[in-house]
């Protein structure tokens, strides 16, 4: 069964990616988390506005989770079909959505 004719499945992409974007949902809620709660008990904020400043706070990890998502599932693609890693692009929108290009496909 080792014909080109064999369909690969991306379970191998799916964990790798899976792995990453759930560090990248902890390591950035935990941050917020800290950080909010720190400045919110130094500042004897009350906790109604610590639990808005949490909500705000979301975005950013919201925004952190879904490209690193979208990241490392195109990482794994490039890889997966022997190309090489390209520039990360800071956009939200840059990897939802798209099809993993080659490195020379890319640069011509």
């Amino acid at each position: 069964m080792n014909g080109s004719a064999a369909v690969s499945l991306p379970v191998g992409r799916l964990v790798a990616a899976a792995g990453a974007t759930l560090l990248a949902l902890v390591f950035s809620t935990t941050s917020v988390v800290a950080v909010v709660w720190a400045l919110a008990t130094l500042l004897g904020l009350p906790d109604i506005l610590l639990w808005i400043v949490l909500a705000f706070g979301l975005v950013p990890v919201l925004w952190t989770t879904l490209w690193t998502a979208g990241r490392a599932w195109h990482v794994e693609k490039l890889l997966e079909s022997g190309s090489d890693v390209d520039q990360p692009i800071f956009k939200l929108s840059a990897y939802l959505g798209k099809r993993a290009v080659p490195a020379e496909q890319a640069q011509g």
